[in-house]
């Protein structure tokens, strides 16, 4: 568990010796960059999702994938909003399409254990459908014992 947990600071094939030997969980952090005010900078949703990750991945020996810094549109009614300069958001398809990619690719990397970890609210529906996208597609491909928790 002394190896780096951070798979965009692996090299290729240690990332591939990781997968084949230890059949580690992959940890996807998603978040968003939004404002949270004058006090805390924008990229709080993703700042706490990755710590969580990295911190389960050094106590389990799991690896944490790059996070994905941009979310679903901030909803006015929770003190957020597009409107502010800064917050970049994804259309709902984007983000959707964006999961559903990296999960099939992780997949096709042979990773069978994935978490995701958000720390956006509003991201929710939209990662549970690009997880059962990327979960149908996979089994049509067969691909049929990933798992994957959020």
């Amino acid at each position: 568990m002394g190896d780096n947990i951070r798979i965009c600071e692996l090299n290729w094939m240690e990332y591939d010796r990781r997968l084949r030997e230890d059949a580690p969980v992959v940890m996807l952090p998603v978040g968003s960059l939004e404002q949270h005010g004058p006090h805390l900078p924008m990229n709080c949703d993703a700042l706490i999702p990755t710590s969580i990750c990295e911190a389960v991945a050094a106590r389990t020996g799991g690896l944490v994938a790059p996070t994905i810094n941009y979310g679903y549109k901030s909803q006015p009614k929770s003190g957020g909003g597009n409107h502010f300069p800064g917050t970049t958001s994804l259309d709902a398809q984007t983000l959707i399409s964006l999961v559903r990619d990296v999960i099939k690719e992780f997949a096709r990397h042979g990773v069978r254990k994935m978490a995701l970890m958000d720390g956006h609210y509003e991201n929710n529906m939209f990662l549970v459908e690009g997880i059962d996208l990327a979960l149908r597609e996979l089994r049509r491909d067969g691909i049929d014992d990933l798992s994957i928790a959020k």
